[in-house]
């Protein structure tokens, strides 16, 4: 079968060094993905960056992932809402760093209408915010990338599961509910036994 070449290619943190993918099509219109290239990682726990990726992956490691509930519909208030909390927790980054501050909502659930009450049910939403980590080490690419996430949204996650999954050498960890992303996190090990647990 005959593959369309996309000018979509990704730097994105392996299991054990920095990789480079690109996206191509199938004759039926599938995404499909070619590994062009792979970095070891140096001394320091890092590499350069693909010069070339036009998308580039954080590794879950450097990212705090912050699941916030909302009573709220409103976006512009959903904003204030995340900042002030990630300002309570000590997490909201600086603005004159760069945008570090990513969210977005991950459900919505909406309560039965109670017959014992006269009050509207209010529904809530869990939204993730993805904050950057300000001391982020590795570099970054200083051209042509036009996305940055964190890697577990480049990814084609099943719906309902807890995945773990090795990133430069340490362990990860992500939670889905019906195929979205809800939450992530770097674990403490890099070998899966109880001490990645805690």
């Amino acid at each position: 079968m005959a593959k369309k070449s996309i000018d979509k290619t990704i730097c994105f943190p392996g299991e054990d060094g920095w990789e480079l993918w690109k996206q191509t099509e199938d004759s039926f219109g599938q995404a499909e993905y070619e590994l062009l290239e792979k970095r070891e990682l140096d001394e320091s726990g890092s590499c350069e960056p693909f010069k070339d990726a036009t998308h580039y992956a954080f590794p879950i490691n450097s990212v705090f992932a912050v699941p916030i509930w909302v009573g709220i519909d409103d976006s512009a208030l959903i904003k204030n809402l995340v900042e002030m909390q990630l300002e309570k927790m000590g997490l909201k980054p600086i603005s004159a760093s760069g945008q570090l501050l990513d969210y977005q909502t991950v459900c919505v659930l909406e309560p039965e209408p109670s017959a014992e009450s006269e009050e509207a049910p209010v529904k809530r939403s869990l939204i993730l915010a993805s904050v950057l980590n300000p001391e982020y080490k590795h570099p970054l690419p200083k051209t042509g990338s036009k996305e940055f996430d964190v890697s577990a949204r480049f990814l084609q996650m099943p719906g309902e599961h807890i995945l773990v999954w090795k990133e430069l050498g340490r362990l990860v960890m992500a939670v889905t509910h019906e195929g979205q992303l809800e939450y992530f996190e770097g674990l403490t090990s890099n070998k899966f036994n109880s001490a990645a647990a805690n």
